[in-house]
């Protein structure tokens, strides 16, 4: 377990510039402040800071689980490689977590059903029942091979499309009543008429982005940062995140 701090300000310092306007001749004080990048690049440099000291503690970090942060990505790689690791450090292998890739593909869903309707005909329901069915597939599924996975993420818009010939018991209102010997008729509302190429292109543009094969190889483990994000949660309540508390 490490943790790096990072202060972007100290509260006698600031106290100090709005006073004289200058930060110097500051009263001696035991100063936070010790980053002057922006808050965006903060979590990177802990990350490669982290990584750095790590083969002094005889351990090496292989795998990272996280969000989508290309700029952390970018930075935890070699230096020849455009990062800022030395070649003594192992570079870390990055996978995406699972509930943060569901909200990142819902996010590009519902851009389209916030459209106007002669831009995109795709409504507020579908997009809902795409991201539960995104994220149904991607839970249930991930201890299949990349393809596999790949083939069950695409198989959603042949669901919605009113085609559950590949479609999931588990997941499918549809499947489970076929199984059942009964009959289900799927809500208006998610589903798309199968002659309406337009929507269907333009959802398959979004499957094609967030669900390659590429995407499907990072989402492709068991494992997720959901106790962090809780940990987080608690914590913001307490220290919310828009108030500086380092004076």
């Amino acid at each position: 377990l490490d943790s790096v701090i990072y202060n972007k300000k100290c509260g006698i310092c600031t106290h100090h510039y709005l006073r004289s306007g200058s930060y110097d001749n500051v009263k001696p004080h035991c100063c936070v402040r010790n980053y002057e990048g922006t808050s965006k690049a903060m979590e990177a440099a802990g990350l490669v800071k982290i990584l750095t000291r790590m083969p002094e503690r005889g351990v090496s970090v292989c795998t990272i689980i996280s969000d989508d942060d290309s700029n952390a990505r970018a930075k935890a790689q070699h230096i020849r490689n455009g990062g800022q690791l030395t070649d003594n450090i192992e570079e870390p292998k990055f996978l995406a977590d699972p509930s943060h890739r569901k909200r990142v593909f819902a996010r590009a869903i519902y851009n389209l059903a916030s459209a106007p309707v002669k831009v995109s005909r795709v409504s507020k329901g579908l997009a809902g029942h795409l991201k539960y069915c995104y994220g149904a597939c991607m839970k249930r599924y991930r201890h299949l091979t990349v393809e596999e996975l790949l083939q069950k993420v695409y198989n959603i818009l042949e669901h919605i499309c009113d085609n559950h010939d590949n479609c999931d018991e588990s997941w499918c209102y549809d499947a489970k009543a076929k199984a059942l010997g009964k009959q289900y008729k799927a809500p208006p509302e998610h589903c798309i008429k199968k002659d309406d190429t337009v929507t269907y292109q333009q959802l398959k543009k979004i499957f094609d982005q967030y669900a390659n094969l590429e995407q499907m190889g990072y989402c492709n483990h068991p494992y997720d940062t959901q106790t962090n994000e809780l940990l987080n949660q608690a914590i913001a309540t307490l220290a919310p995140k828009n108030t500086c508390y380092s004076g």
